[in-house]
C-alpha cells in the first residue's frame, strides 16, 4: 500500500525583512503551517512598520541560535515567536511535505 503524504501543512522559510513579502507570505498561510523566520526577516523584528509574527494564523519559528547572534533575542522577547534548537528546525524540515520560500 502506498502512503499518501500529507498535503495540508506547509513549512514557509522567510528570509526577508521586507514589508512585502511578509504580507505575501501572510496571505497564503493556512492554521496548519509553519513560517520559519530566518536571515534578514528575524532582524525585521526589530524594525518599525513591519507585520508582526502574532498576525499570522499559524505557529512562527525562529532558530534560537540565529535570533541570538542576530539581534541578541532571548526566550520570551517577541511571544508570537516560538524559538527552536537546530535539532527542533531540522525536524520541522522532516515533518512538513512542501515548503515555500519567501525572499
Amino acid at each position: 500500500m502506498k502512503v499518501q503524504p500529507d498535503t495540508g501543512h506547509v513549512l514557509h522559510l522567510l528570509l526577508t525583512a521586507e514589508k512585502d513579502h511578509w504580507q505575501d507570505c501572510l496571505r497564503y498561510c493556512k492554521a496548519t503551517d509553519t513560517v520559519v523566520l530566518m536571515d534578514a526577516a528575524v532582524m525585521g523584528l526589530t524594525g518599525p512598520g513591519r507585520v508582526s509574527p502574532g498576525d499570522f494564523p499559524c505557529t512562527v519559528v525562529a532558530s534560537r541560535p540565529d535570533a541570538e547572534a542576530r539581534i541578541g533575542m532571548s526566550k520570551g522577547m517577541h511571544e508570537a515567536v516560538c524559538l527552536v534548537s537546530d535539532d527542533e528546525l531540522i525536524g520541522l524540515f522532516e515533518n512538513h511535505p512542501h515548503c515555500l520560500s519567501w525572499r
